[in-house]
């Protein structure tokens, strides 16, 4: 089974969000914020990686994207959607923790809506989804037509089923709620944010996706991370294998708290799954 997370309570977020804003705004005045983001940008590059994954179903290509963390559009956001969009994936997969204690309605709406793809685009709730939840969420969703999968599954592509487990650090996760209507004999693929959720679908799923952990964020070479999300340990990023399933955990894309990411650069990754698909 998952390491079960305790809960913040509702205070201990309102406070923790209290101070991140307070320590936010005195980089920002004091240039601090900027000095740091200048002087990690190489560290922030966007990267594109390519998976293939066989199965026998008719070949599906997907672009997953975890930890936006949206604030004001900017031109690292460009630059994502304007891969997203030459990539011309056949779904849209979102890792959760699209919200941050920055953005708002508007700009999560702008965004979403800017994302298509021809079997749609699909989300999972992540920590900060509910930490610094958007006002309005099920406008936003329904306006943007991005469909949320919490401990639900549906059939994206014939013979797919995706299925979308909760947050594991701010939600409850329950696989066998999420898989209960997918068929005996369907390929299974689980999309979770917290990548310690994998556990409880590993031999029910062929392929699992998850963020969460921006691999680290800050890392040295050869070193291991300095600094881990609670509902990350002991997966950083990329593939894993257990019970006869694998796991892609993302890199993610922004950088939440400090603007700073060393030599774990952000990352839009694209599977092409089927049977032409050959190894990983």
């Amino acid at each position: 089974m998952a390491v079960r997370i305790r809960h913040l309570s509702p205070a201990r977020v309102r406070g923790m969000v209290g101070r991140k804003r307070v320590l936010y705004a005195a980089l920002r005045r004091t240039g601090l914020w900027w000095l740091m983001d200048k002087a990690s940008a190489s560290g922030k590059r966007l990267e594109v990686t390519r998976h293939r994954v066989p199965a026998p179903i008719p070949t599906v290509t997907i672009a997953l994207l975890a930890d936006l963390h949206l604030a004001s559009p900017g031109d690292f956001t460009e630059r994502m959607l304007a891969l997203v969009a030459a990539a011309h994936p056949d779904l849209i997969l979102l890792a959760g923790d699209l919200t941050s204690i920055d953005g708002d309605d508007a700009t999560y709406l702008d965004v979403l809506s800017r994302l298509a793809a021809p079997r749609g685009v699909w989300m999972v709730p992540g920590n900060w989804d509910y930490w610094a939840p958007m006002r309005d969420a099920r406008t936003v969703y329904d306006q943007a037509g991005v469909r949320v999968l919490r401990n639900a599954a549906a059939e994206v592509a014939p013979g797919l089923w995706l299925a979308g487990l909760d947050d594991a650090v701010a939600g409850t996760p329950d696989a066998s709620i999420a898989l209960r209507e997918v068929p005996a004999r369907a390929w299974v693929l689980a999309l979770f944010h917290c990548p310690v959720s994998f556990p409880d679908v590993a031999g029910r799923c062929a392929l699992a996706l998850a963020g969460h952990t921006h691999g680290g964020q800050v890392r040295l070479p050869g070193l291991p991370p300095l600094w881990m999300p609670a509902g990350s340990w002991p997966y950083v990023s990329g593939w894993y294998e257990r019970s006869g399933s694998r796991m892609y955990v993302s890199r993610g894309l922004a950088t939440p708290g400090l603007p700073v990411r060393m030599f774990c650069r952000p990352e839009v990754a694209l599977f092409t799954i089927g049977p032409a698909a050959g190894a990983y």
